[in-house]
């Protein structure tokens, strides 16, 4: 914008925009763009009642598009289920306290009672960290790690991430 260049916004989720500045910020700076494309309804509803008049279009996730990956391992029969537990932090405390509680004890139970290997990741690992760092330890606390069933997954390209949970029996 500052450049005076032509400026698209492709797929985008918007939101949550808490603080008035943010809201401003959003009006301003959408309403300058060339083409406006948004991933959900939810989204261009939100855009729509901050009064952006950019107009958006509703396109498809591109994360959809990524290709299926080739060579992936099937299971071998009798092998433990694998589960992916993508995790996202919450900014109030005591809610994602309570939550991490919560999936602690379901992640004990699909250990325990149906011999699950569960796997923790996030999508965005820089500010999601603390958050998986957080429930492994509480996975952990009474277990041993090699006894536990849990792990973290870190990744490092979207395709070794579709690779990987194209071999899991549950996301969540």
């Amino acid at each position: 914008i500052l450049c005076r260049k032509k400026i698209w916004i492709y797929a985008a989720g918007i939101g949550p925009i808490r603080s008035g500045f943010g809201r401003s910020c959003a009006i301003k700076v959408l309403n300058r763009v060339t083409v406006l494309t948004v991933r959900d309804r939810a989204s261009r509803e939100l855009l729509e009642s901050l009064g952006v008049k950019t107009p958006a279009g509703i396109l498809h996730d591109p994360v959809l598009d990524l290709e299926f990956p080739a060579g992936v391992e099937k299971k071998p029969e009798g092998s433990r289920p694998r589960v992916a537990l993508i995790l996202r932090g919450i900014a109030d405390p005591e809610a994602e306290k309570k939550l991490r509680e919560t999936l602690a004890a379901v992640i004990r139970s699909l250990v325990e009672k149906m011999g699950a290997g569960v796997y923790i990741l996030s999508l965005q690992p820089r500010r999601d960290q603390s958050s998986v760092s957080a429930l492994v330890e509480l996975c952990l606390k009474e277990n041993r790690r090699e006894e536990s069933g849990v792990s973290v997954f870190e990744w490092h390209g979207p395709d070794e991430l579709v690779s990987f949970l194209s071999g899991m029996d549950l996301v969540v």
